[in-house]
């Protein structure tokens, strides 16, 4: 797995950093591997450590942005909730996105691996109305 706790990036992260730099600050991507039997339960997200890395003070959380982009089309028992509603249809390059705050939750209830991409980051100001 490939995250901000590892000094590499494979080399499409540039090519992430120049489609989100728009739109975000402080832009963080993990490539995350979900393999078959991985549960994440609904929860809300802290961002303990992104907070910490970029110094995103506690009246700031409220601007953290999360986007999920999809590598591959969706796999049998391949499940995503975000605030109630299922994603249960998305195709390789779909993407969705959700506020610091709301709840969501994943699983891989397949028999592949299930892979995305996750760029977090603050709403930049203009983009904040």
């Amino acid at each position: 797995q490939y995250n901000n706790k590892n000094s590499y990036q494979p080399s499409c992260s540039s090519r992430i950093y120049d489609l989100m730099d728009s739109r975000l600050s402080n832009i963080a991507i993990n490539y995350y591997k979900m393999t078959p039997g991985d549960v994440l339960p609904l929860h809300k997200d802290h961002y303990t450590k992104y907070c910490e890395i970029f110094k995103i003070a506690e009246n700031q959380k409220q601007h953290i942005m999360r986007y999920v982009y999809f590598v591959e089309n969706r796999k049998p028992g391949h499940v995503l909730e975000i605030n109630g509603t299922n994603i249960d249809n998305w195709q390789a390059g779909d993407w969705v996105a959700w506020k610091y705050d709301t709840p969501h939750m994943a699983a891989n209830y397949g028999n592949e691996d299930r892979y995305t991409i996750q760029v977090t980051g603050v709403i930049r100001e203009n983009l904040q109305q």
